[in-house]
């Protein structure tokens, strides 16, 4: 017959196997459960990301926002003096660079603060970016020094840098908006 000495510690050594095992049974339940959670959050921050842009898409397909767009390159001018001579009362074409640059501000921050990948921005819009900052891009860094404004569209031109990065690095040069001669 078995001795109950035995018996207490066969029971003693079931009962530390058993706790071991639903230990270990738990510990891989809670990381399978952080797992699924952590992909719900990037499925429902990627699907929060194509919300966006499909809302910035709708409004770049808008019709006012064309009209101003493509009315940015009707204008001409050399340099920031130039432009506040000829446009500085322009409230016309104020209103449309305010607007298009406005837009593009917008997307800036949520690029900046991260709640939308640049990627994306390139994907569906790098090349109105690209011209839109050519264009109107040097007069702004002046207007930034001659208004004591440093913050002056600065989202804008985040943007435009780290779209152009992106392109360059899918593309292994810079955009430009200039015909190739």
């Amino acid at each position: 017959m078995i001795e109950l000495s035995v018996i207490r510690d066969l029971v003693t050594i079931f009962g530390v196997i058993a706790g071991f095992s639903y230990y270990v049974l738990t510990v891989r339940n809670a990381q399978k459960t952080r797992e699924l959670t952590l992909k719900a959050q990037k499925q429902s921050a990627d699907t929060r990301q194509a919300q966006l842009l499909m809302q910035i898409y709708s409004h770049l397909r808008e019709d006012k926002f064309n009209t101003h767009y493509t009315g940015l390159f009707r204008y001409e001018w050399e340099d920031y003096d130039d432009y506040r001579e000829k446009f500085g009362d322009d409230l016309e074409f104020r209103a449309m660079m305010n607007y298009v640059c406005s837009f593009f501000e917008g997307v800036g921050v949520l690029v900046y603060r991260k709640f939308l990948d640049p990627q994306l921005v390139d994907d569906l819009m790098s090349s109105y970016v690209f011209r839109v900052w050519e264009k109107i891009g040097p007069y702004i860094k002046e207007a930034r020094i001659r208004r004591n404004r440093p913050e002056l569209w600065d989202k804008f031109e985040y943007l435009y840098d780290e779209t152009m990065k992106i392109y360059v690095q899918e593309h292994g040069h810079r955009f430009s908006s200039k015909p190739s001669t």
